[in-house]
């Protein structure tokens, strides 16, 4: 029965529409679209509760937040400039010892961007894909 179905429905602007029945004009199924479910371990169940609204707006939120915080916060001289404004540095310069004020900025910059690579990966896990 399926292999009917995907039959008439795989390619129903090719000139050719599905077989008719009483209730078409009802259902509106010329307007269907067709295609394989995926496999039942491929479907993340919790998350098919997470309906399509909720879901893009949780989406375009999650990346926004991302470009934000990856475009921003990965530049040298905001992280910089954003450590001298709230004088991060201050009581390591009371030490008078170059290494730990030079090389404070750049352990930072360092530190972050090993994380961006987990930070990307959770925040996949945030936008709760129906799918793998």
């Amino acid at each position: 029965m399926t292999a009917v179905i995907i039959q008439d429905y795989v390619h129903p602007r090719c000139r050719r529409s599905p077989q008719q029945s009483s209730v078409t004009p009802v259902l509106h199924s010329h307007q269907w679209g067709i295609r394989y479910a995926p496999a039942p371990n491929d479907v993340i169940w919790e998350n098919l509760a997470v309906s399509g609204p909720v879901w893009w707006v949780r989406f375009a939120g999650l990346n926004l937040a991302l470009f934000i915080l990856l475009f921003f916060l990965t530049t040298p001289a905001v992280i910089v400039s954003t450590m001298d404004r709230f004088n991060v540095t201050r009581p390591a310069e009371n030490l008078r010892n170059p290494v730990i004020t030079q090389f404070l900025p750049t352990l930072l910059l360092w530190i972050f961007s090993v994380c961006l690579p987990f930070i990307v990966y959770y925040s996949s896990f945030m936008a709760c894909h129906w799918t793998r």
